[in-house]
């Protein structure tokens, strides 16, 4: 029983498919150890790629939770990264709100994360608040300027977008 995780996980996480953590529990596992932080930020990645934004966020519900626990174990970017993952199933899910209450945590956590400024964009720009989002693509574009990278074709397109008088969008 206690390879079942690591063997879900090396088989692309079929056995996780139905949930993670909180889908029928109430105990019993066992004798299982707990999945880790990486172990319920991997889950959560395969449930994106599938397209079950629920059962991903959920995951990276989980994995926050165990780094709070730990007093960020992992690193504090490691959390920025979690709240900026389950910002994108926030707004796969059309719950705007909470997409950017958690962009904003994971810019909070990490002031060098870009991905997190460009999920802040995009909660804003769901919310129809362009001018914040222009604001948060434009940091996220000089980030990816400061780190060397090249432009990046879906950020330039929202700036883009953004910077449209409103009768134009």
């Amino acid at each position: 029983a206690g390879d079942s995780i690591a063997g879900a996980l090396a088989a692309g996480l079929d056995a996780a498919a139905a949930g993670c953590g909180g889908g029928g529990g109430g105990g019993g596992d066992s004798g299982e150890d707990e999945p880790t932080s990486a172990e319920w930020k991997a889950r959560g990645g395969a449930h994106f790629k599938a397209g079950r934004f629920k059962e991903a966020r959920e995951c990276y519900g989980e994995a926050l939770d165990l780094e709070m626990a730990s007093d960020y174990s992992g690193g504090k970017a490691v959390a920025s990264v979690l709240y900026a993952n389950r910002s994108v199933c926030q707004l796969k899910l059309g719950d705007h709100d909470a997409a950017l209450l958690d962009a904003g945590r994971a810019v909070q956590i990490d002031r060098q994360n870009r991905k997190a400024f460009f999920r802040k964009g995009e909660a804003f720009h769901a919310m129809q608040r362009y001018d914040d989002a222009l604001d948060a693509y434009l940091h996220a574009q000089h980030l990816c300027e400061e780190a060397g990278e090249p432009p990046d074709p879906a950020l330039e397109k929202r700036i883009e977008y953004c910077e449209r008088p409103a009768k134009d969008r």
